[in-house]
């Protein structure tokens, strides 16, 4: 192999390798929401607006509630009351905004 093919496939290795990972980093693949990211963001949208009856029903009428009771005996007990009664505005661990902070930080 001559030097100059060995330096054109260099090139062509180093601009192969260059492309993908700037695409990466300028934001041009932005993956889409799935039910479980929707359902936060009603809930998470909700608590910010004060509306704590519409995140308790967006709760329990959600996908993150139904996930919840089909993985229960892998997430910590008491975990769905305790989601509950801050969404309830009752013993709510609350950031500076007022919002409960699993939600808002």
């Amino acid at each position: 192999m001559t030097a100059r093919v060995a330096s054109v496939l260099a090139l062509a290795a180093i601009v192969g390798a260059v492309g993908p990972a700037a695409a990466h980093h300028v934001g041009v693949f932005v993956p889409r929401d799935d039910d479980i990211t929707k359902n936060f963001k009603e809930i998470k949208f909700a608590v910010e607006a004060r509306r704590f009856d519409l995140a308790l029903k967006l709760f329990d009428d959600g996908v993150i509630h139904a996930t919840m009771e089909k993985e229960e005996k892998r997430l910590p007990r008491g975990l769905e009351d305790s989601l509950r009664a801050a969404l309830r505005g009752k013993d709510s661990p609350v950031s500076s905004s007022g919002s409960p902070s699993f939600l808002c930080s």
